[in-house]
């Protein structure tokens, strides 16, 4: 396979599939090396942003869904934060709200 073949794959691998061009969501391509040479899967918008959203949403929805399965324990995160209610542990405090973060984290980063 040529240079530029090999190159096209490493920049496929390396960057995020989801980005934001001017206020829609895009797919990047990918290039992945197969037994009999390329296969490219074509890029292609996702989404546009409504005018009431902004287009600069876009970048706030490629960022999440770059997450993937990470951005569901995120945000149950924070919701048991914003719901929590005390219970045994008493009133909400720092260390339960820096634990529960520093917890949905490590999850998030081994998925």
């Amino acid at each position: 396979m040529s240079a530029d073949t090999d190159l096209a794959i490493a920049q496929s691998e390396a960057r995020a599939p989801y980005y934001a061009e001017a206020g829609m969501v895009w797919k990047h391509p990918v290039y992945t090396r197969t037994d009999t040479g390329l296969r490219i899967s074509i890029g292609f918008p996702v989404c546009t942003m409504h005018a009431a959203a902004g287009a600069e949403a876009a970048a706030k929805v490629a960022t999440l869904m770059n997450l993937g399965d990470a951005a569901e324990e995120l945000i149950a995160a924070l919701e048991d934060i914003l719901n929590y209610t005390g219970g045994a542990e008493g009133p909400l405090n720092d260390d339960y709200v820096v634990d529960r973060a520093k917890a949905a984290i490590e999850k998030a980063k081994r998925e």
